[in-house]
């Protein structure tokens, strides 16, 4: 039976339904789940919901509970509240992933420091990306286990702020696309698998696993990966060819790594069996293969190409949420929200004040408050002197996402993504 009730009745051992919010206003991974914890409760009560709607056949009731004083409200969001809730037993993950974590975690640093690191990083990565590709078209995969080195390099960045390279995964020209694609899909991988409690060697491998993803697009010719227009019936099968043409490359040259073959063989495949090249659904899906869906797509609607141009974050990330369950595994595409943000760095935001802003850097425990670097009125129609604020700090809001395409902004004059 369902049933609405004050927030303030909920109690450990009561089943959500409902919470009644926009999928901007929480960071549940799943719309329907127990209050199995004190902590899940307290960051149920850190949101903005006043009521939500239980289900008593799955949970208890509130004449089922005693009467002792709900733990105290607290108003925006905390830190817990910003922590996904754990993912329930799902699909299979491949042997290569389940190994020991490292006990050392890398000393935080801040955004600034860690840039200069992760500027090196990404250039090394295109390098090694399109030294790879170029290996796959005569048949050698030689440059691996470079790939792999790197990706423990942008593991340890991660881990001294997540930040870094997720500013930079944003930068590509239209000559490095495929290049950068690629290591934009790595950082995502590594900053998601972050969110979802993977341990360090796993994250190298999700890490890789990104990096290597379209390497079969190596053997897809340049005429259809870059054709402006649609592609006729012969065009998509030869491009949907990519996945097992990657995959049967990285075995013919003797690598093994599961994971990363993983998902270069299934990072097309959806979740309701319309996906390529198999056709997999359901619980057939890998999680790390659920991980690259959501983030290849993320990358590629978020990317200026050839045939489409590139949608704000925000908007890309709504776009996912809609399609979840059908095409996306849910816990995963509010894991990835919770790890870019609702407005992600290098977004456009425009405050309630009318100013324009750039997304710098993100506030964990204040998802709808992050740093940002105003520039431009919108009421003088004017530019304005370019100032940091941290909204969590109070002074002004944001009041939606803007397209720069609209305004004609370059939004690369006004933030820290610079190779």
């Amino acid at each position: 039976m369902l049933k609405t009730i004050p927030t303030a009745q909920l109690r450990t051992g009561m089943f959500i339904h409902d919470l009644g919010l926009s999928w901007w206003e929480h960071s549940f991974l799943r719309p329907r789940f127990p209050v199995d914890s004190p902590e899940t409760l307290q960051r149920i009560l850190a949101t903005k919901a006043k009521t939500v709607v239980i289900d008593t056949t799955e949970g208890l009731d509130v004449a089922d509970v005693d009467a002792r004083p709900s733990p105290p409200s607290q108003a925006g969001f905390s830190a817990q509240a910003m922590q996904p809730a754990a993912a329930a037993p799902g699909p299979k993950i491949p042997v290569a992933v389940e190994r020991a974590a490292k006990p050392a975690a890398p000393a935080k640093v801040s955004l600034q420091q860690e840039l200069q690191v992760a500027r090196k990083l990404v250039r090394e990565a295109r390098t090694a990306v399109q030294s790879a590709m170029a290996d796959a078209r005569t048949g050698r995969i030689s440059s691996v286990p470079a790939i792999q080195g790197l990706a423990e390099g942008m593991v340890e960045s991660a881990g001294r702020n997540p930040g870094a390279l997720i500013t930079l995964a944003g930068l590509k020209t239209k000559d490095d696309y495929t290049f950068m694609h690629c290591v934009a899909v790595g950082t995502f991988m590594i900053a998601l698998g972050k969110q979802l409690g993977l341990n360090e060697d796993q994250l190298r491998d999700a890490g890789t696993a990104g990096l290597l993803h379209d390497v079969g697009k190596s053997r897809i010719p340049d005429s259809i990966l870059n054709k402006p227009g649609k592609l006729t019936d012969d065009e998509f099968k030869v491009m949907r060819s990519h996945p097992q043409v990657g995959y049967d490359m990285l075995r013919e040259a003797g690598y093994e790594d599961s994971a990363a073959l993983e998902v270069v063989l299934h990072h097309h495949e959806r979740l309701d069996g319309k996906g390529y090249p198999h056709g997999l659904s359901g619980a057939d899906v890998t999680t790390l293969a659920r991980m690259g869906a959501v983030v290849d797509v993320y990358d590629a609607v978020t990317s200026d190409r050839a045939y489409h141009r590139a949608i704000p974050p925000t908007a890309a990330l709504k776009m996912l949420l809609a399609s979840a369950n059908a095409h996306f595994d849910e816990p995963i595409v509010r894991a990835f929200l919770a790890t870019v943000g609702i407005y992600p760095n290098g977004s456009l935001v425009k405050l309630q004040s009318g100013r324009l802003a750039v997304v710098i850097e993100q506030t964990p425990e204040k998802p709808l408050a992050p740093q940002v670097r105003v520039f431009y009125s919108t009421k003088s129609q004017m530019p304005i002197t370019a100032m940091d604020l941290n909204l969590a700090q109070g002074g002004d809001t944001i009041a939606g996402y803007e397209d720069p395409v609209k305004w004609g902004f370059d939004l690369s004059k006004y933030t820290e993504a610079k190779l």
